[in-house]
């Protein structure tokens, strides 16, 4: 419900106390949704903004300290909405990133298991379009058989789904789909993923059309990463120290005059989710070092003047080992 929540809903807030004591604020209209929980928090549904402060004064009584955490990807800002302004008068509030933090960071049984399913729909998808993809068919023709095939599997797409060919395909993050056509000699990206329940998958392919892409000095140095990143104990590292070793791989193949992004992203309820973030970033998001439970997208990329190339596959840690799902 609250990490989750869809677009159109209004917004919704937890006051939880130490003692495990635990108020939902929502709209009238959600209150159902939480039907099944309401042996175990209290639910209050508000109208406007000014009846919560009231409620919060008295319930906290003469505690003047409160954590406040906003759950959105990368943003702590804890006076994202108007009331939390007025609250900030009556109360001193601090940021609650280092409760929330570790709890995202490590996902549970049941939340691997959903980022499983979600890894697992992407490939079967993926496959599917390997014989549709070929010269002459449209960026836009791949686009939408992914979007029919997401469908058809009772789920939805992680992101705006990226299909890039030629000199299309030399920024991350091309503006839009079009139609231009598929032409032999070209590198074709595919950047997607699928959701279940809120938790993504991230799987980028790239593909040489009318040739075979593992030939190609990128292929083979993405591959020479994953299969490092792969054999080494990340429980004894941080983030920024993968990178420094993606790094020196590119440097061998030659490859490192042609990177633009970092080698990968936290994966979860967030397609990017809060950590790790494999740049050379020293930042609250990896002052962490790697432990098991944590999920994440790794994605070697190269481009130059006229080409792009990205390959990506979702992991999690287990004994210290990076797992592909």
């Amino acid at each position: 419900m609250f990490t989750l929540q869809a677009d159109h809903a209004a917004p919704a807030f937890l006051l939880i106390f130490p003692n495990g004591k635990i108020y939902a604020f929502v709209s009238p209209i959600e209150t159902s949704l939480l039907s099944a929980l309401k042996d175990k928090i209290e639910i209050i549904a508000y109208l406007s903004s000014a009846e919560i402060i009231p409620f919060i004064k008295k319930a906290t009584k003469k505690n003047k300290i409160i954590l406040a955490e906003y759950s959105d990807n990368y943003n702590f800002d804890i006076i994202k909405y108007s009331w939390l302004k007025k609250l900030k008068k009556e109360f001193i509030l601090k940021p609650a990133q280092d409760v929330i933090f570790p709890l995202r960071m490590v996902k549970t049984v049941s939340e691997l298991k959903l980022i499983q399913r979600s890894v697992n729909a992407t490939f079967e998808i993926l496959e599917k379009l390997k014989s549709e993809i070929k010269a002459g068919v449209t960026e836009m023709d791949i686009y939408d058989l992914i979007y029919f095939e997401t469908r058809k599997k009772h789920a939805e797409n992680s992101f705006k789904t990226i299909t890039a060919s030629g000199k299309r395909a030399i920024n991350p993050h091309p503006i839009r789909t079009t139609d231009k056509k598929l032409k032999n000699g070209e590198f074709f990206i595919i950047d997607m993923g699928v959701s279940f329940y809120g938790y993504t998958s991230d799987i980028t392919r790239t593909f040489l059309i009318g040739g075979d892409i593992r030939e190609h000095k990128f292929y083979k140095a993405a591959q020479a990463m994953f299969m490092e990143m792969e054999s080494m104990d990340l429980s004894k590292i941080y983030p920024f120290e993968l990178t420094e070793k993606m790094n020196i791989i590119a440097k061998q193949y030659k490859v490192d005059i042609y990177e633009k992004h970092a080698y990968g992203h936290g994966i979860g309820t967030a397609v990017h989710d809060i950590y790790p973030n494999l740049s050379l970033s020293k930042n609250i998001f990896n002052k962490h070092k790697f432990r098991d439970g944590v999920a994440f997208a790794f994605e070697p990329g190269f481009y130059t003047k006229n080409i792009g190339f990205r390959w990506e596959n979702d992991y999690f840690i287990k004994d210290g080992r990076a797992i592909k799902f």
